[in-house]
């Protein structure tokens, strides 16, 4: 630095300076480079310049190649970079470490990108999950077309939730981890219809016919449909707790998540128990059969 005089290790230098001088530097100076027992003091830098850490700082600039300037089409220059990081530079980095070096490395577009890439690796057990779930619907439901029905049900609580959060955050502002919303939705959906079911069966004693039909839902929103309502509410509460919190990505993941509940609640509550009654009156002859 012309001002100061000290040495400023950003590669701008119009001049090749001293080895032994830019080492005492960074042991007395500029120990952000190097590890702590590199050069403590400047009468020890002479005699300590050596480690076994050392950092770099690489800054990429814009505008990119073939843009005017930052403003120039910001959208399209912030995607070209990510697909660089995606494409080169995570991999580079990725793989450079070897029997001699470990090279660690870290900034924000390469924390996001490997967040995103561990979110969408965790949410491909979903389907382990969806799978696990759907084999005990069917044994806990008796029938493969009631299992559909109710994972139909439960799904469609993510399309809308996905629409209330663009509505609320904008379309693009959508964080991986918010997918991860598909193991907790799925658990909790198939609570719910594991308690509209069992209530259903069980008002069969009421009996058979278009009224029977009419007091057996009334009796199943009576019961299990206050029950499922308290425990959906409370699961979404603590979820829309996190809206005060100061993280952004942690409120679009706490509206995400309440929302998800939320839905599936409503869904679960107004069309399952209509597949119920079709089933009944189609297949178990409005009083007969298990659903």
């Amino acid at each position: 630095d012309p001002k100061t005089g000290d040495i400023v290790p950003d590669g701008r230098g119009t001049e090749l300076m001293p080895i032994q001088a830019m080492l005492a530097s960074l042991g007395s100076k500029n120990a952000y480079f190097v590890d702590r027992y590199f050069g403590v003091s400047t009468k020890q830098a002479q005699a300590l310049l050596q480690g076994n850490i050392t950092r770099s700082v690489f800054r990429f600039g814009a505008p990119l190649h073939g843009f005017s300037s930052v403003e120039d089409r910001p959208h399209q220059q912030a995607e070209l970079f990510k697909t660089f990081v995606r494409n080169e530079l995570y991999p580079f980095l990725r793989d450079a470490s070897d029997g001699s070096i470990d090279v660690r490395y870290y900034g924000d577009p390469l924390t996001s990108y490997e967040v995103e890439v561990s979110v969408w690796h965790d949410a491909t057990y979903a389907i382990g999950s969806l799978v696990f779930i759907f084999c005990y619907l069917i044994w806990h439901l008796r029938s493969v077309g009631l299992a559909l029905a109710a994972l139909f049900c439960i799904s469609l609580s993510f399309p809308l939730t996905y629409t209330c959060y663009c509505l609320v955050y904008g379309h693009g502002k959508m964080v991986a981890i918010n997918f991860l919303s598909l193991f907790v939705v799925l658990g909790v959906g198939a609570d719910d219809v594991f308690v509209l079911t069992d209530t259903w069966v069980h008002s069969r004693v009421q009996g058979s016919g278009d009224m029977a039909l009419t007091r057996r839902l009334w009796s199943m929103y009576r019961k299990a449909g206050l029950a499922i309502f308290g425990t959906s509410a409370t699961t979404a509460a603590s979820f829309f707790a996190n809206l005060s919190s100061s993280i952004g990505p942690l409120r679009q993941f706490g509206f995400f998540m309440g929302t998800c509940i939320a839905a599936n609640w409503a869904i679960t509550t107004t069309v399952y128990p209509l597949v119920l009654v079709g089933y009944d009156r189609r297949w178990a002859g409005g009083g007969s059969g298990r659903a």
